[in-house]
């Protein structure tokens, strides 16, 4: 493992592919969905066409991911990646209040491709681990207009829960 700012990372696992029976769908590199390539034919892309967010009510299960209260106002950003001009991965994505109120505010356009760097210089917040686990789904309607499918299209479902040094959920 090699210490850095934001936490233990493992420099040894570099590529997680998703796959459907023996179909490869895609493949995420380094710990994040950027670089990544796609359908194996050897792109790669760091595209990211942007953010949307709103403070509203946390669902019962951001809640309980979070640790807080379900209904308790969250920070709930949703951001869409692309490749080329194709959308590829629709994110939801969680952040308790008031600690992460700054950003609340300003242009999310000016954010750049990664989060984690982006909640440390912004909130101070940075991230020591985190987990994931991957299902297979089918897209809701939003999540499907987003990425050009038809709803209840077969998805990968990636949940993660990101740790901050203390151990607290963000």
């Amino acid at each position: 493992l090699a210490r850095l700012p934001e936490g233990d990372i493992d420099t040894t696992l570099q590529t997680i592919s998703l796959a459907f029976n023996d179909r490869v769908l895609a493949r995420l590199h380094f710990y994040t969905t950027h670089p990544q390539t796609f359908c194996c034919d050897g792109r790669a892309s760091a595209d990211f066409v942007g953010a949307a967010r709103r403070t509203q009510a946390a669902t019962a299960e951001a809640a309980r991911s979070l640790g807080i209260e379900p209904g308790v106002p969250a920070l709930h950003l949703t951001r869409l990646r692309t490749i080329g001009e194709q959308p590829c991965v629709h994110e939801e994505i969680w952040l308790p209040l008031p600690r992460f109120a700054a950003l609340a505010e300003g242009d999310p356009g000016e954010w750049g491709d990664l989060l984690y760097p982006l909640l440390g210089q912004r909130c101070g917040v940075h991230v020591h681990r985190a987990t994931d686990s991957i299902a297979f789904d089918v897209l809701p309607a939003a999540a499907a207009r987003a990425l050009h499918l038809p709803a209840g299209h077969p998805c990968a479902c990636v949940r993660r829960q990101a740790f901050d040094v203390a151990g607290r959920c963000i």
